[in-house]
This record gives structure tokens, sequence and C-alpha cells, in this order.
């Protein structure tokens, strides 16, 4: 069984007190093929996982149709995650929560 690749970015600037906030890059197997997703969770000491469904920054990147290999996994999550794109995708939850806290 295939595993789908993840990367967890610290986003220090987003922490709120002892929940640290980490942009979530994935690629799943999902009901309409492979997905990309970048969003935003919070890590608690205990290591347990937090998120508000519709209050934090996701995004989602490329869906394709194709057999959920490791290697089709692999090779969309790097084709999707470049360096560039990541910093793109930071600068959008930076924009994202600019846009909330102006809205508060």
């Amino acid at each position: 069984m295939a595993k789908n690749p993840e990367q967890s970015l610290p986003m220090p600037e987003f922490d709120k007190g002892e929940l640290k906030a980490e942009l979530l890059l994935s690629t799943i197997k999902g009901s309409s093929g492979l997905t990309s997703c970048a969003n935003m969770q919070y890590r608690h000491p205990s290591g347990a996982i937090s998120f508000m469904m519709c209050g934090d920054f996701r995004s989602y990147l490329g869906r394709v149709r194709l057999p959920a290999t490791q290697k089709n996994l692999d090779t969309l999550h790097a084709q999707n995650f470049t360096p560039e794109a990541i910093e793109g995708l930071k600068a959008a939850a930076r924009d994202f929560y600019a846009k909330q806290a102006a809205n508060d």
C-alpha cells in the first residue's frame, strides 16, 4: 500500500502560545484521483494536531486521475511542492490570516 507523502513546515509567526503552527503539505488518494493540498495546522505539546475546518488556511493544488502508486504520489508531490511553490503557499497563508485579522 502506498504511503501519502507529507511535509510539515514550521510557521512560527502563527503560533498560538504553546500551539505551534505548521503548514502541512500532503498528496493523497481521493475519490477523484490524486490531490495535493497545503493546510495550516497546530501541534499541541502532547503531539496532538488541531485545525479549524473552515477557518484555517487550506489550498488545493492539482488533481489528477492516476493510480495511487507510490511513484505517482511521490512524483505529483514533488511537482506541486517545488521550493518556489512552497514560498508561494507561505505567502498565500500570510495573506489569508492578514485578511482574517483585518476583518476582526
